[in-house]
């Protein structure tokens, strides 16, 4: 069986994650942790990068639209943060990945 989490002990994919929290002892559905409450839309997450804690401006995951112009994002170093659209799209992605435009 292929292991969850990467050499660092980080989910792999998002199937993983759900599984991670069950066995981490996290009650209740997993979803209810990879969905903001506030858009009510899966967190987007970039797997396969590293904490770092000099990552202070590289996000790591954030809310797909947030809300009123603004969204939570969670840096590689594990900060989380409010930023407006316009701060987003000038943010700096672990992967070097851009989220897609909105439609």
């Amino acid at each position: 069986m292929r292991p969850i989490t990467s050499s660092t002990g980080h989910p792999r994919t998002r199937r993983n994650s759900k599984r991670f929290f069950g066995e981490s002892g996290a009650s209740g559905d997993p979803e209810q942790y990879l969905r903001s409450p506030r858009d009510n839309q899966p967190y987007v997450i970039i797997y396969g990068s590293p904490l770092d804690s000099d990552g202070r401006d590289i996000i790591l995951a954030y809310e797909k639209d947030g809300l009123d112009g603004k969204r939570y994002v969670i840096t590689l170093s594990r900060d989380v943060k409010l930023m407006t659209d316009e701060e987003f799209a000038g943010a700096k992605f672990a992967s070097g990945l851009k989220p897609s435009k909105k439609k």
